[in-house]
């Protein structure tokens, strides 16, 4: 992976060759056009272990059949006395919620 600090130096100090002479470019656009390929070849490869990540993916969830953990969840069941303990409850919170009411209105 080239990273981009090691781009910029290599368009700041151009290497020099065993003859002694610069290897680089006639103008500093152009090694910034080497610059600019570089990192476009890593992009693509990126790309291209992503697709590779997402098909990986794809293929484990497939596996699993596609559902979530929520999907295959049951519901609990309330047996009948607690259904009429709650149903009780709540109607003396309404009636106290009246009784209230009707006292301020009075």
């Amino acid at each position: 992976m080239i990273t981009w600090q090691a781009l910029i130096m290599r368009t700041r100090h151009p290497r020099i060759s065993r003859e002694g002479e610069r290897e680089r470019e006639r103008t500093p656009m152009a090694s910034l056009g080497k610059a600019l390929s570089d990192l476009r070849r890593e992009r693509n490869r990126i790309r291209n272990q992503l697709k590779q990540l997402e098909g990986a993916i794809a293929a484990i969830g497939s596996l699993h059949g596609g559902r979530g953990r929520s999907a295959t969840r049951t519901r609990r069941r309330l047996s009948a006395a607690a259904r009429r303990r709650i149903a009780q409850a709540q109607k003396a919170r309404w009636a106290k919620w009246r009784a209230k009411r009707n006292k301020r209105a009075a």
